[in-house]
C-alpha cells in the first residue's frame, strides 16, 4: 500500500467561530495525501464563505453546498460519500478535531493488513481547549461490540473509524436520512451486523467538543419526538435481523425497543389509559418468549389497571432499578480521564500547560 488517498467528510452548519480550527486540524495532518470535503448544510452565518476561502487556498479542499436534498448531517455525510474519491474515508463533525498524526498512524495500521474493512480509535471529550479534555469515549473491552451497540453502549464516536470506502459502497452502507437522532448508532450497528473485518486501536486521536450544551443535548436525546424516532430505527433493525444470521441477537434489540417504549411513556406528564394500555399491548407482543424482562411489563400492566397512581410510582422507582440495570451491564463509555492519562497521549503533551 503506497499512501492511498484518504477522504475526510465534514458536514458544516453555522460553525463560523470554530470551523477554521477543525479544518486546520485536517489540513495540518502529517499524512499529506488527503482530500477534505466540506458539505455545507445551508449555513446562515459565514461558514460557507470560510469554507470557500480554504478551498481557494488549498486544492485538497472541496466545498459542496447541500441544495436539492433534505437538511441534516446524515444527508451531508451521504453527499460526501458520493463525492469522495479516496480509497479510505473518515467522517468528522465540524466542531471536532483530529490529532496531527491521526491519519498517518491510522494508515500505518491499515498497511499492515489491507484486507481490513475499517479500523477504529477511541476519542476524548474536551470543552474549549484540548488540554481541558476530561472524558474518554469509549473504553474498549472484551465484550462484543455488536452486543454493546445493540444496547446503545456506543463503543466509538463517528470520527473514530477509518473506513475502506469500497466496503461502504459494496454493501450500500449509508447514513439513514430519515433518522432524526441516533443516526451514528444506527449506522455503526448496521455495519457491525455485516461482520466486517476490523481492529481497534488503543490510543484516542480525535477530540470531541462538548461544552456547556451537554445537558441540552441530553434533554433533546430523551425528548418524546426523538425517542419515537429511535423506536422506528429499532423496528427497522428488527426486520433486518429477521432476515439475517444474527437472529440470536433478537432479545437484545427487543429489550432496547421495549426500553424505548417505557422511556417514551415516562416522558408523558399524565398518560391516558388508552396510551398506556396500547403501550403494554404492543410491548407484550414483542417476542415475549425471548424477552427476559417481560415480568416488568406484566406487573406494570396489572398495576395500571388497578390504579394509575400505583403504576406511576412503580414505573418511577422500579424502571431504572429493575429494568435498565438488567439491560445494561456497567458501561465504561464517557469514562473520566485523569490528567496523567491525558499527558500520556503524545499528541496532547505539547498542548498541555507547563508546570
Amino acid at each position: 500500500m503506497n499512501n492511498p488517498l484518504v477522504s475526510v467528510v465534514v458536514p458544516v452548519f453555522n460553525r463560523e467561530a470554530i470551523l477554521a480550527e477543525t479544518v486546520n486540524s485536517v489540513l495540518d495532518q502529517q499524512y499529506a495525501n488527503i482530500e477534505l470535503l466540506l458539505i455545507d448544510d445551508g449555513s446562515t452565518d459565514r461558514s460557507l464563505e470560510i469554507s470557500k476561502q480554504f478551498a481557494e487556498n488549498d486544492p485538497r479542499v472541496k466545498v459542496i453546498p447541500r441544495i436539492q436534498h433534505k437538511k441534516g448531517a446524515p444527508v451531508c455525510r451521504n453527499i460526501g460519500l458520493d463525492a469522495a474519491i479516496g480509497q479510505y474515508i473518515i467522517f468528522l463533525d465540524s466542531d471536532d478535531l483530529l490529532a496531527a498524526d491521526a491519519i498517518e498512524k491510522r494508515m500505518a495500521a491499515i498497511s499492515q493488513d489491507p484486507a481490513l474493512d475499517f479500523i477504529v480509535n477511541p476519542s476524548v471529550f474536551f470543552s474549549a481547549e484540548i488540554s481541558d479534555a476530561n472524558t474518554w469515549w469509549n473504553v474498549f473491552d472484551d465484550r462484543s461490540d455488536l452486543d454493546r451497540f445493540l444496547l446503545q453502549d456506543v463503543v466509538w464516536q463517528t470520527a473514530g473509524p477509518t473506513w475502506k470506502r469500497s466496503f461502504l459502497l459494496n454493501n450500500n452502507l449509508r447514513f439513514n436520512e430519515e433518522a432524526e437522532t441516533s443516526q451514528d448508532w444506527e449506522f455503526h450497528l448496521r455495519c457491525l451486523m455485516l461482520r466486517p473485518k476490523y481492529i481497534k486501536m488503543p490510543v484516542p486521536d480525535s477530540f470531541i467538543r462538548r461544552g456547556n450544551t451537554q445537558d441540552t443535548i441530553s434533554s433533546k436525546h430523551f425528548s418524546p419526538a426523538n425517542q419515537l424516532n429511535r423506536i422506528v430505527l429499532v423496528l427497522s433493525l428488527l426486520e433486518s435481523l429477521r432476515d439475517s444470521s444474527l437472529r440470536e441477537k433478537m432479545p437484545l434489540l427487543v429489550s432496547k425497543l421495549v426500553e424505548e417504549y417505557i422511556m417514551q411513556l415516562n416522558t408523558m406528564q399524565s398518560p391516558s389509559f388508552a396510551e398506556a394500555e396500547q403501550f403494554f399491548r404492543d410491548a407484550l407482543k414483542l417476542e415475549n418468549r425471548l424477552f427476559p424482562q417481560i415480568n416488568y411489563l406484566k406487573t406494570g400492566s396489572r398495576l395500571f389497571k388497578m390504579s394509575p397512581f400505583l403504576y406511576k410510582v412503580y414505573r418511577k422507582f422500579f424502571f431504572r432499578k429493575t429494568f435498565v440495570s438488567s439491560l445494561y451491564p456497567a458501561s465504561k463509555y464517557r469514562t473520566p480521564i485523569s490528567p496523567d492519562e491525558l499527558r500520556s497521549l503524545p499528541h496532547v503533551l505539547n498542548k498541555m500547560p507547563q508546570n
